[in-house]
C-alpha cells in the first residue's frame, strides 16, 4: 500500500516524482520534526561483521548527519549511558 515507499520519501532515500510530504494538519515536513520519527526498516542491514560500537556510531552519523569521528564519540557515550559501555 506504498508504506515502505512513503517512508523512504521521507527520509530522503528516495527522489519523489512529484508533489510534498505534509505532516498533521498540512504542516510542511521540517528536519525538525524528521528529527522526531524512528524508522526501523523490514530487512535487518545489521551485519554480521560490525561490533555494536560500528553499528551504532554509522547509525548516528547517518541520522545526525555528522562526521565518523563525533559520531563514535556520541555512539560510545549513549552506548555507555545503557551500561554497554
Amino acid at each position: 500500500a506504498g508504506k515502505t515507499t512513503a517512508l523512504n520519501c521521507i527520509f530522503d532515500f528516495l527522489k519523489k516524482d512529484a508533489g510534498d510530504v505534509k505532516f498533521f494538519d498540512g504542516m510542511p515536513l521540517s528536519a525538525d520534526i524528521k528529527k522526531k520519527i524512528g524508522y526501523l526498516p523490514e530487512r535487518n542491514f545489521s551485519f554480521d561483521t560490525l561490533t555494536a560500537l560500528e553499528f551504532v556510531s554509522i547509525s548516528v552519523q547517518l541520522c545526525l548527519k555528522i562526521n565518523r569521528k563525533e559520531a563514535r564519540i556520541k555512539a560510545i557515550r549513549g552506548l555507555e549511558s545503557v551500561g554497554l559501555g
